[in-house]
């Protein structure tokens, strides 16, 4: 029986983890060819003067400035399903950072010698698009809709905590930004560990439901502890609604 439990709260983990690996290295892989297009888009054929060492260093730097950035940011934990306004901001303070070290680095070597003036301008509007776009375009696939609103988290407000992490717990926050409720969500518990360490619209996923208490603790170390629990899931039967 343990084993069975170990066994499956091994495999939850492993979710989590393929997930926001799989969401790190797409942003990765999108940093490295948003060099060589804004770099195409501003060269043309005339990129052909670079050698093939040179494209590769420097494609290579920025790659890695990039990963190390997107990890500090930690842009994997968003779920894309719930693309907003706050990660599109994510993604733009990411990409000014990226351009940013990666100009400091170049000068320290080069001294900017070989790059065109207007290629940091280019790569940062291509470095937001690939980011972005496949995020805002995998919600429009999902839900035929899109919407930006930048919520708003005023810590005058209640602290609330909601009880599952689905397209109940997307629409609760996204109201809550519309209106002008006397709550703030303070954190998500999920009824399953796939989500958990994620975040929808800047709230993150603290844990499942069992771990409430441990949630209510964390919580209560960092400010005001939440005052209700909202449960925002179909899937939780009456036993655990009773039970919290």
């Amino acid at each position: 029986m343990v084993s069975q439990i170990t066994t499956q709260h091994g495999s939850h983990v492993l979710k989590i983890y393929n997930r926001a690996n799989i969401a790190f290295f797409h942003d990765v892989i999108m940093a490295s060819l948003s060099f060589v297009i804004a770099l195409f888009l501003r060269l043309g054929s005339d990129i052909e003067f670079y050698s093939t060492d040179q494209l590769l260093l420097a494609t290579g730097l920025f790659t890695g400035v990039a990963a190390i950035v997107f990890r500090a940011m930690r842009m994997y934990r968003g779920v894309w399903r719930y693309a907003s306004l706050n990660d599109l901001l994510n993604i733009t303070k990411s990409a000014s950072l990226v351009i940013l070290i990666f100009l400091v680095l170049l000068f320290m070597t080069t001294r900017l010698e070989d790059l065109p003036r207007s290629l940091p301008f280019i790569n940062w509007f291509v470095l937001i698009a690939l980011l972005g776009g496949p995020r805002f375009l995998y919600r429009l696939f999902k839900d035929r809709r899109l919407e930006f609103k930048l919520d708003r988290n005023t810590h005058q407000r209640i602290p609330v905590l909601l009880v599952g992490a689905g397209d109940s717990a997307e629409l609760f926050i996204r109201d809550l930004a519309r209106s002008d409720a006397n709550y703030r969500v303070a954190g998500i518990v999920s009824g399953t560990e796939a989500r958990v360490g994620r975040d929808i619209h800047g709230v993150e996923i603290l844990g499942t439901i069992e771990q409430i208490p441990t949630v209510f603790k964390d919580l209560s170390r960092l400010g005001p502890p939440p005052q209700r629990l909202i449960v925002t899931s179909e899937r939780i039967e009456g036993l655990e609604i009773r039970s919290l």
